[in-house]
């Protein structure tokens, strides 16, 4: 089989800053609120380590592609946002403006699994790293330019998930990879780019991860969510990235979505999961003893579904949020600084894979955009659990959703992938 490097097509090269583009405002469709009895839930999430993509070349020989073509300069972008007018296209974003563009296409392959984005050689751009039958295939960043690198071998199998972090402690993001024969790999990133894949001495197959300080020693540590076994697998990391198990306790169901945050205000990261039953998985870590979390269960749709977590309801406590592929809503719980509080529902109406969260408009509260098969839903939060469904956004063929400042202005972009390429929503306060 040929190297996935020769049947990737890059359509479309970036510049790093597209100053003065105009955005192409999504104006606010309908108000999401509470239901049932009207208790208030609130969401939010962290941004997990660096997250950013986009193309390359049109072949490996032709050099870079023209830049995308964006919304002129000086059109008229303007929208409201809580009864005051805001305008795109300034450069500036203002709180309430929620300018995004259209989606531009960054690579097109029919051969993809996740993706994850970091700097991965040490030039302080962000990096693409995909998850591909082959193994790991980087696409690095410098200039405005997207290079598409060799692909690197996962040794006969398949790389399901990638996520992309710094495990030993330098200043360039290395990867974690997941195979789907039991197999977790690691890659340092180096001022040459991604190194060797090799394994690690762990076998479990993750049906989702994540990444963070679980035991709080300062080291980047793995939380697996296992897909066969039914269990939370806790990896240590240390200063020369060497994973050590820590411990598994079981969850019962094999894990869809890993998210991590600090529900119990004890300034350790706690774990929440999801899983193919009906339930909501919460691990709280109590200090020097990350081997042995305090489990809780709460009701959830059952079947795939992502989860994140991040405070919503401005309360200074984290919240988590659940998207559910087969009713096509969002679930959230208000955290309470331990267990977590009532349920609210969100209707979406989509088959939802993915969901992210971050402050989109700049306006203090923490937003929404749920990834469906073929489309981006943003919901923005505008306080007192009440979210404004935005118009959706095309997407073809998506499965994965990340986020990330993709052209250094300080403003979250959106990238999808899947089956129909990788796509991005860059937006252009």
């Amino acid at each position: 089989m040929d190297g996935l490097s020769t049947r990737v097509r890059v359509v479309a090269t970036l510049l790093a800053t597209h100053g003065g583009c105009a955005g192409n405002p999504i104006e606010a469709e309908g108000i999401l609120g509470s239901s049932g009895s009207g208790s208030s839930s609130s969401i939010g999430a962290s941004v997990d380590g660096v997250a950013s993509q986009s193309g390359g070349s049109t072949d490996a020989d032709s050099g870079a592609a023209p830049p995308p073509d964006l919304p002129a300069a000086g059109a008229d972008t303007s929208s409201s946002s809580g009864g005051a007018a805001v305008a795109c296209g300034d450069g500036v974003q203002e709180p309430g403006e929620w300018c995004w563009t259209p989606p531009v296409e960054l690579i097109v392959t029919d051969i993809l699994f996740d993706l994850d984005a970091g700097d991965i050689d040490g030039d302080g751009a962000t990096d693409l790293v995909i998850a591909t039958d082959d193994g790991l295939l980087p696409i690095t960043h410098a200039g405005g330019v997207w290079t598409t690198e060799a692909t690197l071998p996962i040794t006969s199998t398949q790389v399901r998930v990638v996520r992309c972090g710094r495990l030993d402690g330098d200043a360039i993001d290395d990867v974690v990879a997941t195979d789907d024969y039991y197999g977790v790999w690691r890659a340092f990133g180096s001022d040459l780019g991604l190194e060797t894949p090799t394994q690690q001495g762990i076998s479990e197959t993750a049906g989702a991860f994540a990444l963070g300080d679980i035991d709080a020693d300062g080291d980047l540590d793995v939380v697996l969510g296992s897909a066969v076994y039914g269990s939370l697998m806790y990896l240590g990391g240390s200063d020369d990235g060497t994973l050590t198990l820590l411990g598994a306790p079981q969850i019962g169901w094999a894990a869809t979505g890993v998210a991590l945050g600090d529900l119990d205000d004890d300034r350790r990261l706690d774990t929440v999961a999801t899983t193919l039953a009906p339930s909501l998985h919460v691990a709280l870590f109590e200090p020097r003893t990350p081997g042995a979390p305090t489990l809780a269960s709460y009701p959830s749709p059952a079947g795939r579904g992502s989860v994140t977590t991040g405070d919503f309801d401005g309360d200074g406590v984290l919240d988590v949020a659940r998207v559910d592929h087969a009713t096509g809503s969002v679930r959230l719980w208000r955290g309470e600084g331990g267990p977590l509080g009532e349920s609210v529902d969100l209707a979406v109406s989509i088959a939802a894979h993915d969901v992210a969260a971050a402050d989109f408009d700049a306006d203090g509260d923490v937003d929404l955009v749920v990834l469906g098969d073929d489309e981006v839903v943003p919901l923005e939060n505008q306080g007192d659990v009440q979210f404004a469904l935005r118009d959706a956004v095309a997407t073809p063929e998506a499965f994965v959703l990340r986020l990330a400042d993709l052209d250094d202005d300080g403003v979250l972009d959106v990238i999808v992938a899947g089956a129909g390429g990788v796509r991005m929503i860059l937006p252009a306060p």
